[in-house]
């Protein structure tokens, strides 16, 4: 449970500062859809920071919260590899293996949070 809570307050954040850098300096020049999609990737991070608090706490909601970081998280992936919202550095043929590596991670941690 330690491992995913720090995943889930490490790794979200990080995965927005990487994703969401970059398109920073482009914000104007992008439509609104992009601004909106930004807000709720920053969302999805503070969920999962709140998360991975509260496994580390064992807090009685935390499988719970971890259980919708992780689905926002997979939701939020999907969006970013099937649509030109973000840029990205994948190849448009690869995106695919990279959105079901994604489902596989995310949904073996479910299958774990409902499991134990």
């Amino acid at each position: 449970m330690r491992l995913l809570a720090v995943l889930l307050t490490v790794w979200e954040p990080l995965n927005l500062a990487l994703f969401v850098g970059p398109v920073l300096t482009t914000i104007a020049m992008r439509d609104g859809a992009t601004a909106i999609f930004l807000l709720a990737r920053i969302v999805v991070a503070g969920v999962g920071i709140a998360a991975g608090i509260s496994l580390w706490r064992d807090a009685p909601h935390a499988r719970r919260l971890a259980a919708v970081a992780l689905i926002l998280s997979t939701a939020a992936a999907a969006i970013t590899f099937t649509t030109t919202l973000l840029p990205t550095n994948i190849m448009p043929g690869d995106r695919w293996f990279y959105l079901a590596g994604v489902i596989v991670f995310n949904g073996g941690w479910l299958v774990y949070l409902a499991t134990r």
